[in-house]
């Protein structure tokens, strides 16, 4: 889009040119990718080959969480972090339409944006997460908060 002339002002083209550079970084390094530390570098220097004439306040790491943890870990990183992430899903997702809920939620948002390389974004994840799985194992131990916190006996 950009090299065809089209403003890099606007939101959508500095997304999709991030993305695309991503990938291309991703196709240059498939297996282990380039590394948390050096992505950034990686990326300035994919738009100073391919799109040179979009202002450096404009060259953003791929706007993808998909894309950007395949640029910065390759294939078996995104897979190592998938399988983690979706382990509580694999344990508890057959009960629990609120857990696929919050999993839906995020795997949209990893689409257009990166909330996992913000603070803010794995908090939320987390605290719902925690919340959810937290209902789901007093649901299948058919206790309340009350009873786990105030039981002492040693049933296993």
């Amino acid at each position: 889009m950009l090299a065809k002339g089209v403003s890099p002002d606007y939101s959508d083209n500095v997304r999709i040119t991030s993305i695309r550079h991503g990938l291309k970084i991703f196709r240059e390094n498939p297996i282990f990718g380039v590394g948390a530390g050096d992505i950034s570098d990686v990326i300035k220097e994919v738009y100073a080959t391919d799109t040179p004439m979009v202002p450096d306040d404009r060259k953003y790491d791929p706007i993808s969480q998909f894309v950007y943890w395949l640029a910065t870990y390759g294939l078996l990183g995104t897979i190592l972090i998938g399988g983690l992430l979706l382990f509580p899903l694999k344990i508890y997702g057959r009960r629990s339409y609120m857990l696929w809920g919050i999993y839906t939620i995020t795997a949209f948002s990893f689409i257009g944006e990166t909330p996992f390389q913000w603070q803010l974004g794995r908090a939320i994840f987390l605290v719902l997460l925690t919340i959810v799985l937290r209902a789901e194992y007093l649901k299948s131990n058919k206790k309340s908060d009350a009873q786990l916190q105030f039981d002492t006996s040693e049933e296993s």
